[in-house]
């Protein structure tokens, strides 16, 4: 289980044709209700039509950026000062416009881990939901939805920001609560949760290639990783969604006949 602080960095967008016509959008970190970081020159990307100047303005300060020849753009603000006080983060092409509202400038930390970390709020004990039903609008998480991918992926889904209300917070991560929640009673600021945990999850999902390969184990990991993709090829994968709704209606048909369910 870790806890760290991130300052948030550019990604790499989805790579589009030189031609193509792109919507704009922002990276999946800057929607409504985000947590910015403070004190830190800060970046801000996303993708639009290749080749167009693209405009992003928040807090007082404009900056310009010309998009790539695969749509992606990206620009960098001087540091901000934490501020409670909601902005709107605007951006601007000849053609289009998007704004993410209500974004704070604060602290923001990257909870990951396993079980441990990913264990909501919403599974402690009534005495444990009662201390964290409180409402925090100024403390916030952003759940990274749960993704396989055989590569490092152009860019992640969220379930958006979230300010912690008695009635949000139980989707919160429960480590990655209190402890920004404490971070928040001492510093009186914003505070941000990243939260991207998957329980069970061995740890050479969460590594780099080049990571993986400096550790004496890099074989055994490849050898057991090929394993798996062979007994999952790309016919099973495909059926793999009709097979589990077929097992659910089995288990639910067997809990209601109190009989077995014979599905393997």
């Amino acid at each position: 289980m870790k806890v760290r602080p991130i300052l948030l960095s550019s990604v790499a967008l989805l790579l589009m044709p030189f031609a193509a016509r792109a919507a704009l959008s922002l990276g999946p970190l800057f929607n409504d209700h985000a947590v910015l970081q403070r004190d830190k020159p800060l970046p801000v990307w996303g993708r639009a039509t290749p080749g167009e100047k693209v405009t992003v303005s928040f807090r007082g300060q404009t900056v310009d950026a010309t998009t790539e020849a695969d749509g992606r753009w990206i620009v960098y603000f001087a540091a901000f000062p934490a501020s409670a006080e909601p902005a709107d983060l605007a951006v601007v092409t000849p053609s289009e416009q998007t704004v993410a509202h209500d974004v704070l400038v604060g602290e923001v930390w990257l909870a990951s881990g396993q079980s441990n970390m990913e264990w909501p709020v919403s599974y402690l004990s009534p005495e444990e939901q009662k201390l964290a039903a409180v409402d925090l609008p100024l403390v916030r998480q952003l759940k990274i939805a749960r993704t396989v991918a055989p590569a490092p992926a152009d860019t992640v889904r969220t379930e958006g920001w979230q300010p912690a209300t008695a009635k949000s917070v139980g989707n919160f991560s429960a480590v990655g609560y209190f402890f920004v929640r404490e971070i928040y009673q001492k510093l009186g600021i914003p505070v941000g949760l990243i939260n991207s945990s998957w329980g069970g999850t061995e740890i050479e999902a969460w590594m780099s290639d080049l990571s993986r390969q400096n550790t004496s184990v890099a074989a055994a990991v490849d050898a057991r990783w090929k394993k798996a993709v062979s007994e999952w090829p790309p016919e099973r994968i495909a059926r793999y969604p009709n097979d589990l709704a077929a097992w659910n209606k089995a288990e639910e048909h067997a809990k209601a006949t109190r009989k077995k369910n014979t599905l393997p």
